[in-house]
């Protein structure tokens, strides 16, 4: 019984995809380590309360809406006594931000996907992500697990996409485990509820709150995030309105992204030809893209790096150029003006699709680069006909305590 048990074991193994490997070699495979170091943290380490792990993007850095929750706790007396994990990428890429918060003896940063994380996210009793952890995650009965998502889906989500529909299968795993699903607005309510099937199946509490970062945005001082761009390398004149360009990714895959970044330099050349004199250019990629272009990011002194806050750069930005990016959301809560650069418009709607119509949209879209840079010439005449749905749309997605949502 014990040969055939033995048996049986091994063909699973090589089913998974390990046909040809020795069972001895899969069983001391990484991610077999990893999964059994995580499940005997689970087991041994005790929560600890007033304990917050942080989590943007993976690690990408301090960023979005967890770190708007971050800076409400570490600065607020009542929560004084409260410990802070933050997940980093590599701890040897961000030590401008560790050596930023060595003073604070109650923050301390973790390496993702390490056993001092596995540990710390066992231990700790507040889990905040804005994206997924990994497929070994399970939250603990006594853990509070809050996702704040990080976008308004202007794309279609979940299983309303066209296409690869297998990759929603985590995001829905952490879904159900969670406590709260922090939203911006019914259109997130909807994301949730519908586009992730959790209507009727979901135990937890979807919390319509707006969005934290939205705190961000409207509390940052102009010479701090012109200091913070500068210390990143990125080149600011200060006689010259900014102009964001900050699009979404492109392509098929989300894992293997265009990186058309030749697009973003002729957009932005045409648009200096034009109002150079007026304006400066920066560049805020999307997070899935910059790992693509990071290595090369030394010769672009107007690409913002993903490990600056993206609310951080739209609260100096005097113009947002976007495309079918949830950005634009966020931006609305400033009440500058929009302008949407669109060149591809319908193949995106065939492989994403689109929960707005081009029509709806809080400012003029064109696919053509010399138009974006003709309406630079004169802004409050190129909106002036969207003007009604901008205010619409910011009454709706931009709740009124703004600026108090964490």
């Amino acid at each position: 019984m014990g040969i055939e048990r033995k048996k049986i074991t091994k063909s699973l193994i090589q089913i998974a995809g390990c046909i040809n490997k020795p069972v001895e070699q899969y069983l001391k495979s990484k991610a077999k380590r990893k999964n059994v170091a995580y499940a005997r943290y689970y087991k041994q380490c005790r929560v600890q309360s007033h304990t917050v792990l942080y989590e943007s993007f993976y690690g990408r850095g301090m960023l979005c809406n967890p770190l708007a929750i971050f800076n409400v706790l570490l600065h607020d007396p009542k929560y004084k006594h409260f410990k802070h994990i933050w997940v980093l990428d590599d701890l040897s890429q961000h030590q401008d931000l560790i050596q930023k918060y060595k003073p604070y003896k109650n923050v301390r940063f973790v390496q993702h996907d390490t056993r001092a994380y596995l540990k710390a996210l066992c231990t700790a009793k507040y889990l905040v992500n804005n994206s997924t952890f990994l497929s070994y995650f399970v939250k603990k009965p006594e853990q509070v697990y809050i996702n704040t998502w990080h976008g308004i889906p202007l794309k279609h989500m979940g299983y309303d996409q066209p296409h690869d529909k297998v990759n929603v299968a985590n995001t829905v795993r952490n879904f159900l485990q969670t406590d709260y699903l922090i939203s911006a607005n019914s259109l997130m309510d909807d994301m949730y509820l519908k586009a992730y099937k959790l209507d009727g199946v979901y135990e937890g509490k979807v919390l319509q709150s707006g969005y934290p970062r939205l705190d961000t945005t409207l509390h940052c001082q102009k010479e701090e995030v012109l200091r913070e761009l500068r210390n990143h390398g990125v080149k600011v004149e200060d006689g010259k309105k900014i102009v964001l360009y900050a699009p979404t990714w492109k392509g098929n895959d989300f894992y293997n992204p265009d990186c058309d970044i030749e697009d973003y330099i002729a957009l932005k050349k045409r648009i200096e030809q034009k109002v150079g004199e007026d304006y400066q250019v920066l560049i805020k990629v999307h997070q899935v893209v910059y790992k693509y272009i990071k290595d090369e990011i030394d010769q672009y002194d107007y690409i913002v790096p993903a490990t600056v806050d993206a609310n951080v750069v739209l609260s100096v930005a005097d113009v947002l150029i976007s495309d079918y990016s949830s950005i634009f959301f966020d931006y609305l809560v400033t009440g500058r003006p929009v302008l949407f650069y669109i060149p591809n418009v319908n193949s995106y709607k065939k492989n994403r699709g689109l929960n707005l119509t081009l029509e709806e949209l809080p400012g003029p879209y064109t696919d053509r680069s010399e138009e974006i840079a003709k309406w630079l010439a004169d802004v409050e005449t190129a909106c002036a006909g969207s003007r009604e749905r901008y205010e619409k749309m910011r009454a709706w997605c931009c709740p009124e305590d703004a600026g108090q949502i964490s």
